[in-house]
């Protein structure tokens, strides 16, 4: 199974240094499919071409056109195609990377973010709510969203034959587009389900022991903790100890394990919206 590759930044689950949830790339990321824009099958048999007025697809088997997508309900514009070897089989998915938030556009979860079509007529939708479950968790920059994780140089892998599409999105679910089947299956991903508690919160590095660190204005995401504010032991030695930049506070999340009263941090979690500084979270 291959990863498909277009130019946009994504953001890791696990990152070798954790970055301020503040930083902002998201200017310089392409945020809509243009006109004339070609999706391949994996076979390079088939292919999908969005139109002059970007309101629908022509589907070409070896350079015949076999039918049209046309649907009101969709901005083709804010998606891509992914086609079967055969072509009669095609999954639009919303992009990664979209313009916007979900937070000031909440019409966006309610809308489309994977449709399966089979011949050009649509046999199941899934809206972005749905599939993420967990929306506070997705990756926000200063204008774009990231709904979905690259995972080993992609963040939408399919099958040879076209048929079978995978991902994974920030809020931590696991993904399946059975095309033939006309379906989408969605899991927990374990490294979420395996955590007793998740938080997200403001990281001070202590100058008194390396890889200890105060946490303080803590959001919860998963679990319990009465607290607002507790010391932790970096065990998964990721976050930057109190030298050079990391002299200076900065925000991000992390699962946390609890030992005799002591916290110790366990795994990094960093695809968080900065909104969650203000305490905006509702599960």
């Amino acid at each position: 199974m291959k990863p498909i590759f277009r130019c946009i930044a994504f953001s890791c689950l696990f990152v070798q240094f954790i970055i301020p949830s503040h930083s902002c790339f998201g200017d310089n990321v392409a945020h809509f499919t243009p006109a004339g824009a070609t999706f391949i099958s994996p076979d390079h048999h088939s292919r999908a071409v969005l139109n002059g007025k970007s309101n629908g697809y022509s589907i070409f088997r070896d350079d015949a056109l076999i039918y049209e997508i046309s649907d009101p309900r969709i901005s083709y514009r804010n998606g891509e195609l992914l086609l079967s070897n055969d072509g009669h089989l095609v999954a639009w998915i919303l992009l990664n990377g979209f313009l916007g938030h979900l937070d000031s556009s909440p019409d966006q979860l309610k809308a489309p973010a994977v449709e399966i079509f089979h011949d050009g007529k649509r046999s199941k939708s899934y809206s972005l709510k749905w599939l993420l479950v967990r929306p506070v968790l997705v990756k926000e920059t200063a204008s774009h969203t990231f709904w979905r994780r690259d995972v080993k140089g992609g963040d939408i892998f399919q099958n040879a034959a076209g048929d079978e599409v995978n991902f994974e999105t920030t809020s931590f679910r696991l993904c399946r587009v059975d095309l033939r089947k006309g379906i989408l299956d969605a899991k927990d991903d374990p490294l979420w389900v395996k955590q007793r508690l998740v938080v997200f919160g403001k990281f001070t590095p202590s100058p008194a022991a390396e890889r200890s660190f105060e946490i303080s204005d803590l959001v919860v995401l998963k679990g319990r903790l009465s607290r607002s504010r507790i010391n932790a032991f970096d065990e998964s030695k990721t976050y930057p100890s109190f030298k050079g930049w990391a002299k200076r506070s900065y925000w991000c999340g992390a699962a946390l394990r609890e030992e005799h009263g002591a916290y110790f941090i366990d795994m990094p979690f960093s695809n968080f919206s900065p909104r969650l500084v203000n305490g905006q979270f509702n599960e």
